[in-house]
């Protein structure tokens, strides 16, 4: 498969409900998947497909200990996650469910980006220069940040 979508969520509600009928309207229904923190507690996607992302998953892929908000801070992980049950998918969609994508433009939006071949893509995606949270990575080698809006965002396997 090339593309999988999927909603990165700690509940199931109308939010997600809704952003998973817009984005059916592009992708087919095996592209679009739940990835869902039940750290705190089970996620009914009534019936959509969802991955499980717990702590202890998220633990062992990030190699120990995780701040008290991983699951906040750490979207990384659900993409980690994600690759880890389907493997073999070209490129992840990363959507939360306060991304709205108007109706009527669906198609257009989608369909742009979908043509754009880059490893990372993101809304605001730039040059942060050299930020504090990465002091341990400058450690190791010297590192520029870029970072963009998370909440919409798509990497290459390569990339994940």
């Amino acid at each position: 498969m090339r593309d999988l979508v999927f909603i990165r969520t700690h509940a199931f509600g109308e939010n997600e409900r809704s952003l998973y009928k817009t984005l059916r309207l592009f992708f087919p229904e095996e592209a679009v998947v739940v990835c869902a923190d039940e750290s705190k507690a089970q996620v009914d996607t009534g019936g959509i497909a969802k991955i499980s992302l717990t702590r202890d998953i998220a633990s062992r892929l990030a190699g120990g200990d995780l701040p008290e908000d991983w699951g906040w801070r750490m979207g990384d992980l659900f993409y980690a996650r994600v690759r880890e049950v389907h493997p073999d998918v070209g490129r992840y969609w990363l959507i939360e469910p306060d991304v709205h994508i108007p109706p009527g433009h669906v198609a257009a939006i989608l369909g742009d980006l979908a043509e754009i071949e880059a490893d990372y893509l993101a809304c605001d995606f730039r040059n942060h220069g050299h930020r504090p949270f990465n002091r341990a990575l400058r450690r190791i080698q010297d590192v520029t940040t870029y970072g963009g809006v998370f909440a919409f965002t798509r990497a290459s396997a390569a990339a994940v």
